[in-house]
């Protein structure tokens, strides 16, 4: 199978290059010949194109394990509970490729690949990572890797739980196509790399944040050609603004703006709050010069765009904010088409695929035409992966972890991104366009994926937007000392360490 484009986020220049066309490096197969016959004619060298599917990994091809048990502790919820393993093929190409990639790394390694799924998401996160302490802090082995929510597992690497993978971890590549090069930057400090992501995780490609629209109301208000306007260069904060204002009906006739109206946005804030700042190129610390991240909150640029967010949100006529739920209330109205747009996950494309009217996928807006490219976030939960430094067999979870991530690439994230989300969910090849420039523009910040750490900074964001309040200064100002101390620590944690 040839993939004509591969994943920008998992190119091994970092997650944020672009899009490249199909893998083209030829590979010469034994030494170069040059050899005349009876005609004088050259044969040439024979080459083998190293495409996507049968791209090399560094771990030797012999190497066995004489039946050892692999075990992995993952999150038992959701779309976290399939992620790393499931019992057996159902007929879904996912579920299928999921299943595969453990049975051919198995057989690979003469190994038995378990997966140990427990609660660990939001309101679940400290039991899980419970579990990892208590497992180190008795000394056993009982976890190989850790597949955690990233958010929540992050502060752990502080209190040295966690193995170095820089240093201490063979057969690991972390410039293989596989890794996210980006990432690996941003949460190295002093030379120590505690988490990795990449093709393993599923769920950094289904909790990217994305903009849905319903081309119906688009037809219907007389909207240009959004997907055209992207490509322009011309999806902007403040063209998402005008569009959605002009997009208001009081469609069930009480003489209120609820459920049951038209709009032109409906949202709720929280998670995609955070889409909003970062889609507009806001950051919180991010490593500078010197490789230590900073807060970089505190500036003109953030106090803009929280008065824009508060206004699109809040104060725009064809707007309307939903409380956050885990019933996600803001897709089932989009989904019976009572919203021109709506910000969700990625992963939200498969509820809609029963959605009466056609709709699209688009990036988040920029902040104005002269923001470089189109940035967004993956959620929060996504998986970091980490190895409990009770491991004693480090030649093993590196063998078997870097093999894992390599035949994720090689055939899970083409069945999942190329067939599952291009072409059975989405509902036009354009769409296919438009994914490549959202997976160009995932960003990563220190200081978005260490918030807990840093008293969590990002909720001041999303508590100000919630709260229709544009004094950001002085709420910052009552809490700055403490982001900083916090931000101090840690990063003396990790020289420490």
């Amino acid at each position: 199978m040839f993939i004509k484009r591969i994943i920008a986020v998992f190119l091994s220049a970092g997650i944020l290059l672009g899009m490249g066309a199909g893998c083209t490096r030829a590979k010469i197969d034994g030494d170069a010949k040059s050899t005349d016959d009876t005609f004088g004619e050259a044969v040439l060298e024979e080459t083998t194109e190293i495409k996507r599917e049968n791209t090399p990994d560094g771990v030797p091809p012999d190497l066995k394990f004489a039946g050892d048990t692999f075990t992995i502790l993952s999150r038992s919820e959701i779309i976290f509970g399939t992620e790393m393993g499931v019992e057996e093929e159902t007929g879904d190409i996912v579920n299928d490729a999921i299943y595969q990639r453990s049975r051919t790394v198995e057989e690979r390694f003469d190994i038995t690949i378990d997966v140990v799924k427990i609660p660990g998401i939001w309101g679940n996160e400290a039991s899980f990572n419970n579990t990892i302490k208590n497992s180190v802090n008795a000394g056993d082995n009982t976890h190989n890797l850790v597949a955690g929510y990233s958010v929540a597992v992050a502060p752990l690497a502080a209190d040295g739980i966690f193995v170095n993978w820089n240093k201490n971890v063979p057969y690991i590549d972390s410039g293989a196509p596989w890794w996210i090069q980006k990432l690996e930057d941003e949460l190295t400090i002093d030379g120590k790399l505690y988490f990795m992501t990449g093709d393993l995780s599923q769920t950094m490609i289904g909790s990217m944040m994305v903009f849905y629209f319903n081309k119906k109301l688009q037809s219907d208000y007389g909207i240009e050609d959004l997907y055209q306007t992207v490509l322009d260069n011309k999806w902007t904060y403040d063209r998402l603004y005008e569009i959605t204002k002009n997009v208001y009906r009081d469609t069930n006739g009480d003489n209120e703006k609820n459920i049951g109206d038209t709009f032109g946005l409906c949202v709720e804030p929280g998670n995609f709050t955070d889409q909003m700042f970062v889609a507009m190129g806001q950051s919180l610390a991010p490593k500078g010069s010197d490789g230590y991240p900073s807060l970089t909150i505190n500036s003109p640029g953030t106090i803009e765009r929280l008065s824009k967010i508060i206004a699109l949100f809040h104060e725009n006529q064809g707007a309307y904010c939903i409380p956050e739920s885990g019933e996600r209330p803001s897709r089932e109205l989009f989904k019976r088409g009572e919203a021109l747009f709506n910000i969700g996950y990625l992963e939200f494309a498969e509820n809609l695929r029963d959605m009466q009217d056609d709709f699209g996928i688009l990036p988040s807006p920029k902040y104005d035409e002269s923001q470089e490219k189109y940035l967004g976030l993956t959620q929060d939960g996504f998986s970091l992966f980490c190895i409990p430094v009770s491991n004693d067999r480090l030649d093993f979870v590196g063998a078997v972890t870097e093999a894992l991530a390599a035949e994720s690439y090689r055939y899970l994230t083409p069945t999942y991104y190329e067939t599952a989300l291009k072409i059975k969910y989405s509902r036009d090849d354009v769409t296919s366009k438009m994914l490549d420039i959202i997976h160009d523009g995932i960003y990563f910040d220190f200081g978005y994926v260490n918030t807990i750490s840093i008293n969590g900074v990002h909720f001041l964001l999303r508590e100000l937007v919630e709260k229709k309040n544009r004094d950001f200064v002085s709420a910052y100002e009552k809490k700055e000392a403490s982001y900083e101390k916090a931000l101090e620590k840690l990063i003396n944690a990790y020289k420490e360490l």
